[in-house]
């Protein structure tokens, strides 16, 4: 109810430009925008390798990326889920969510994963704004714990030159480990059950870059990217021991242009995510596939 008490708020007192009807949580600042449970998302079913992830609020990411298109601003889907193997499952929950089951028996080679990839442009956005503010949250559901730290959800990152930007951790507070100039973080848990993770950050760190990541064209082997599964940067320290999960959201916010503090665009996601799992809510009452039946 706060949250959506502080939206009718806003939307009274907002111009005519400043509606968004594709989701109530975007604004000036909203550079992307997955959500299962929105039917702009446009995913059916578990999309296949390369499938495109509509970024929802693309519209708006190209007020501050004028040179993106739609399909520009959008990412992709990499996944090498081996389902004849038996080492993965995969599902849409009745609520929208994607489901992805790994085992921790037979899951003996890394790269046995799903991951949603975001586009080059805004990764360089990113990148090429470190006095900027971000904001980042992801909305899931642990249905099997991992049983190795770390073990990424939602990460920024190029192995070669050690180059850490922003982290979300399983079992630990996010970024701990990978601190990048942090403005905040909500810490979560290695817990079966939902979960919302978030973390503020501004700018980054580097070790053996000279204190800024490569230059454009060259960051090929920068992911940025939600996963599940053995997926680099951690692959073979996760097999037969990574988390089974439920994407249901995942959001990333230019507080510098949308002129909110962390603690303002964590207040506002908490109360929409509070508002969806809650009583009545859109996510609410969800059920899956028991990940016991993938040992």
């Amino acid at each position: 109810m706060a949250g959506l008490l502080q939206r009718l708020q806003e939307t009274v007192t907002a111009p005519l430009d400043k509606f968004f009807p594709a989701d109530p949580t975007i604004n000036d600042g909203t550079i992307w925008l997955t959500d299962l449970g929105n039917s702009l998302q446009g995913i059916s079913g578990v999309p296949a390798n390369g499938a495109v992830v509509n970024n929802i609020a693309w519209d708006i990411a190209k007020r501050m990326i004028p040179s993106g298109t739609q399909s520009t601003l959008s990412g992709n889907v990499a996944q090498s889920l081996d389902i004849v193997g038996s080492k993965a499952f995969a599902e849409r929950t009745p609520k929208g969510g994607l489901h992805v089951i790994i085992s921790q028996a037979v899951d003996v080679d890394s790269g046995n994963d799903f991951a949603i990839t975001l586009p080059s442009l805004i990764k360089d956005y990113l990148l090429d704004n470190p006095t900027h503010e971000f904001f980042t949250s992801v909305w899931g559901h642990t249905t099997r714990v991992a049983t190795v730290n770390p073990s990424g959800v939602f990460y920024c990152y190029q192995n070669s030159t050690n180059f850490k930007f922003a982290i979300l951790q399983q079992g630990m507070v996010p970024n701990s480990l990978y601190p990048s100039n942090t403005i905040g973080t909500s810490a979560s848990a290695n817990t079966v059950g939902g979960f919302r993770k978030s973390i503020g950050f501004k700018g980054y760190i580097a070790s053996g870059v000279a204190g800024s990541p490569p230059a454009a064209g060259s960051r090929s082997n920068i992911y940025f990217q939600f996963k599940i599964g053995s997926k680099f940067p951690w692959a073979t320290t996760e097999t037969n021991k990574a988390a089974s999960l439920i994407l249901y959201r995942l959001y990333i916010e230019d507080l510098t242009v949308s002129g909110r503090t962390y603690a303002q665009a964590d207040l506002a996601d908490t109360n929409f995510y509070n508002e969806a799992f809650g009583s009545g809510g859109r996510f609410n009452g969800d059920s899956f596939t028991s990940p016991s039946t993938l040992p």
